[in-house]
């Protein structure tokens, strides 16, 4: 029997000894264990039949989970014999931004890549099925994703939204339906990985519509601890992994 930081289930013992599973070298992604297991528990029918096949990451710090949730999909799509599913990253917005000319500008820009993406999913007859998952890490007033969402819903494209945090208060039902799709969220409390670019790897100018690597931005000796991106990296991969087989154990948490 298996053991998975308290979730235990049983495995086939092979003749041979088993090699170690990759350990978690940073707390600030095993602490997403617990709110990624509260929302694959939510939307467990709706990935048992593969409906994501486009994850959006919210830059920058919402590139983290983005990571967890395409390894997690990839590996459960795989045992049910579907493709993985395609990631685009868009730099998320500014409260301050909204409804701003730069805003809409940013709007724009973003139905444009989408409208490529939908182009070459038409070529392969695979556009009837599309549906979007868009990743973040935090959601408070929802000004961050909100022209990433106008720029899906413009080409009709379904979507659903997964958040680590969803720190609304007594403002649930307004933020809800101010985006008039699904919300899935780990926990009402705060996260450790907010605000952290040095765990992501890239920092966002909101305006912009792609966020820059860290070490092009800070391209100084020592600014960067570029091995403490790629752990990180790793440690989101382990975590999927792990997630997926207590996934496909039918575990609660």
């Amino acid at each position: 029997m298996k053991n998975i930081e308290g979730q235990a289930f049983y495995t086939k013992e092979p003749n041979t000894a088993l090699e170690a599973e990759p350990k978690i070298k940073h707390s600030e992604i095993e602490e997403l264990r617990e709110p990624m297991m509260h929302m694959l528990e939510q939307m467990r029918e709706r990935i048992d039949r593969g409906e994501y096949n486009l994850i959006i990451g919210d830059d920058a710090s919402g590139r983290v989970p983005t990571w967890v949730f395409y390894n997690f999909l990839k590996k459960v799509y795989a045992r049910n014999n579907l493709p993985p599913p395609s990631v685009r990253y868009f730099a998320g917005s500014r409260r301050a931004m909204e409804g701003s000319e730069t805003a809409i500008k940013k709007e724009e820009e973003i139905a444009k890549h989408i409208a490529r993406f939908i182009e070459r999913k038409a070529k392969n007859n695979e556009t009837k099925t599309l549906k979007a998952l868009v990743v973040t890490d935090t959601i408070e007033t929802g000004g961050s994703l909100l022209p990433a969402i106008k720029a899906l819903k413009k080409h009709d494209l379904p979507l659903d939204i997964a958040t680590i945090s969803f720190i609304v208060g007594k403002n649930e039902t307004k933020v809800r339906n101010r985006f008039g799709v699904d919300i899935f969220y780990g926990t009402p409390s705060g996260n450790s990985i907010y605000g952290r670019g040095d765990l992501s790897g890239v920092a966002k100018n909101a305006p912009d519509v792609f966020s820059e690597p860290m070490r092009k931005l800070y391209p100084y000796p020592g600014a960067i601890d570029v091995q403490k991106i790629r752990e990180v990296r790793a440690d989101s991969k382990t975590l999927a992994s792990q997630l997926a087989e207590w996934y496909e154990a039918g575990l609660s948490r």
